[in-house]
């Protein structure tokens, strides 16, 4: 069965079901993650802090998405009121700035710990500029998600969507823009781990460590596509054709930050 021969129940209790996985495994890694540290007798670092932050941000994400349900994510908007459209346009407003800040404080925490681990040569301060990028692309995306409606509240009032930038352009955008640092991510530390001295059964077992970034890869291309498909649809049934969108969402901020907890 495919995901457009789904039943709106059907489609409501894939969301809840794939949520409460991901809050299940988004807090037990950071648990474990804080464990081991604890019986390692390791001291925390940067990265450690930012990725409580990053659990945080993500639970956001999952909190909305499950209050997304009640204002009707996964329903046909001919069958939802007037105001409970406006209420599912505000969550999604929220989630945008949830998703916003989540990516780069994860990417944060990644950069932090490669810095650490590969402190000489070029990857310093190609991390730096990393970062910087993510900050940039932090203000860029955030404050266009806040304006990107003129007055603020036809974000979700949709009174008069005139107003309003094409939300599934800037969403593509953004997508986009974040696999690309994905990949950046994915590729970075496969090139220092290879001029390590150590045994090379060693060296392919962090690479495979690290190649779990390809996961988080096809999560963000899925997303990205998932949100290209809505740029040729008339958005007619936001409630309805939103339901993918969402659960990638979701997933690619619980296990972006998973993986950083490997």
């Amino acid at each position: 069965m495919t995901l457009q021969q789904y039943t709106h129940h059907d489609r409501q209790i894939t969301v809840l079901a794939v949520n409460s996985v991901l809050v299940v495994l988004s807090v037990g890694a950071v648990a474990l993650r804080f464990w081991a540290r604890r019986l390692r007798q390791v001291s925390l670092y940067v990265d450690d802090y930012l990725i409580v932050a990053g659990l945080l941000l993500a639970l956001g994400v999952n909190a909305l998405l499950y209050a997304a349900l009640s204002v009707g994510l996964g329903e046909h908007v001919r069958n939802l009121s007037r105001k409970a459209v406006q209420g599912y346009a505000l969550n999604l407003f929220a989630i945008e700035l949830f998703w916003n800040t989540t990516m780069p404080v994860i990417k944060f925490s990644i950069l932090i710990f490669l810095k650490r681990l590969f402190p000489v040569g070029f990857m310093k301060p190609f991390c730096n500029a990393i970062m910087v990028f993510l900050v940039l692309w932090f203000l860029a995306f955030q404050f266009t998600t806040i304006w990107q409606c003129r007055p603020v509240y036809q974000a979700w009032a949709h009174t008069d969507v005139s107003k309003c930038v094409s939300f599934v352009i800037f969403g593509a955008a953004a997508a986009g823009t974040n696999t690309l640092t994905d990949v950046i991510l994915l590729v970075l530390p496969m090139t220092q781990i290879w001029k390590l001295q150590m045994e090379v059964g060693k060296k392919i077992g962090s690479s495979c460590i690290f190649a779990l970034g390809f996961v988080i890869c096809a999560v963000s291309i899925a997303r990205l596509e998932s949100l290209v498909v809505e740029v040729h649809s008339a958005r007619e049934d936001l409630t309805w054709t939103d339901t993918l969108p969402h659960l990638w969402t979701a997933v690619e901020g619980s296990l972006g930050r998973d993986h950083v907890v490997g």
